[in-house]
């Protein structure tokens, strides 16, 4: 108690106004009660005070972030930036921003922000080396997911390699660099790179089904089942690595094993089990069984009520082009039909 009235008294000379810091305080307490709302008007109140301090912007946007006011977020941050003087400082808030933008999904205006938190760094003259690297990893991390999902699929790949090359022993860079060579289609570098990121971590899933995706966009579905028995080696308990070894014992021909591997990843309680239900109700359609296809679809539909249904009403046309005439495939088709008219 005494230690905080030391500190009260610091900052009150400190920084001025009694009035403004009290208010500050008032902010930090009721944050601390997750009692953002209230927060939000007693920094609000110290700032109409005194404005001159850049970080109560940045208080101010992570209390915005917490009430989920994204956009509020951004203006708050944007004054902050506005008030730095030193590159280090501007660079980091600009990545802040970024991240801000992110969440609002404005990814053209995040990956600005990272790009230019980026240079900033690079221009700082600072002995806070560890800190200038960790800014500029950073961005580039995000910048490169939001270069993934706006399909500049290049820009990525650009980004995580010069990330690989600050840290050769970062898995995830690794994996992600995988990922986004398959995306591209540079199947060869993909491969070369999920093979690199198992052997720096056996246990990383998302290595596993690039690696298999190389392979089944090769059509080499044997190997794709290889990876997979690989990744049920090294991950008993993975739903997603039997769901995908069932995927590709059907791409095979080999349907008992198929509807047998879907249901081990069944009972491993996936987190997504509607692709594994799409799976085994193609499965027994293709065998002919319409009454367990149907029963699975009804599954799977139930699990995902929402859910884009193009990808497995795709397999369900393409198993159609080769058994024209197979009853229960017709019948799997009218029924994706009627469930997305």
């Amino acid at each position: 108690m005494i230690l905080f009235a030391i500190i009260l008294c610091a900052d009150f000379i400190l920084l001025g106004d009694p009035r403004y810091q009290w208010h500050r305080w008032q902010a930090t307490y009721l944050e601390s009660r997750h009692q953002y709302s209230q927060a939000l008007a007693e920094l609000k109140a110290a700032l109409s005070i005194n404005s001159s301090h850049s970080y109560d912007y940045s208080r101010l946007a992570r209390i915005y972030d917490d009430l989920g006011q994204d956009q509020a977020a951004v203006q708050a941050i944007s004054t902050e930036i506005s008030m730095e003087r030193f590159p280090m400082d501007y660079s980091a808030s600009l990545s802040v921003r970024a991240y801000y933008h992110d969440k609002a999904r404005q990814i053209p205006e995040a990956i600005a922000d990272y790009t230019s938190s980026i240079a900033w760094a690079g221009k700082a003259q600072t002995d806070h080396h560890y800190f200038k690297l960790r800014t500029i990893k950073y961005s580039l991390r995000n910048r490169m997911n939001d270069y993934y999902h706006s399909k500049k699929y290049r820009d990525a790949i650009s980004d995580a390699r010069q990330l690989s090359e600050m840290d050769p022993d970062d898995e995830s860079v690794v994996a992600a660099l995988a990922k986004y060579e398959v995306a591209a289609g540079d199947l060869a570098s993909a491969e070369i790179d999920a093979q690199k990121a198992i052997q720096l971590n056996p246990k990383d899933e998302n290595a596993y089904y690039d690696l298999s995706s190389v392979y089944e966009l090769r059509h080499q579905y044997g190997n794709a089942l290889s990876v997979d028995d690989r990744e049920i080696q090294a991950l008993p308990n993975s739903p997603d690595a039997y769901g995908n070894h069932g995927w590709f014992e059907y791409k095979l021909g080999n349907y008992d094993a198929a509807i047998s591997d879907s249901r081990k990843a069944l009972s491993l309680h996936p987190q997504s089990p509607d692709y594994i239900y799409f799976n085994i109700g193609l499965v027994y359609a293709v065998q002919g069984n319409w009454a367990s296809a149907k029963e699975a679809y009804q599954e799977a539909f139930r699990h995902s009520p929402a859910k884009d249904l193009r990808p497995p009403h795709d397999d369900v046309l393409e198993a159609l082009k080769l058994s024209p005439h197979n009853t229960a495939l017709q019948q799997a088709d009218l029924l994706f039909r009627m469930q997305k008219a």
